[in-house]
């Protein structure tokens, strides 16, 4: 299981996200602050909510590296 803690505090917009992340994980937060402003409506939101606050996003274990030396695409098994 990953932990994930998130603040949210009255600010201008910035989206600031802390901890060992790789490049993955980075486009994830991304991606994830796009799909809550996307819903913003469903979720009870106002649709600008992401302009008046400041998002901070730490994940205290986040990239674990790869320690397996074979490839990705050694899958599926010939």
């Amino acid at each position: 299981m990953l932990t994930i803690e998130a603040a949210v505090v009255n600010g201008k917009g910035k989206l600031t996200h802390t901890g060992q992340l790789g490049e993955v994980m980075q486009e994830s937060i991304q991606a994830a602050m796009t799909v809550v402003r996307s819903r913003s409506a469903l979720l009870g939101l106002d649709v600008d909510f992401y302009q008046k606050a400041d998002v901070h996003i730490h994940v205290p274990e986040g990239a674990t590296p790869k320690t397996d030396p074979a490839p990705a695409s050694a899958w599926p098994p010939h």
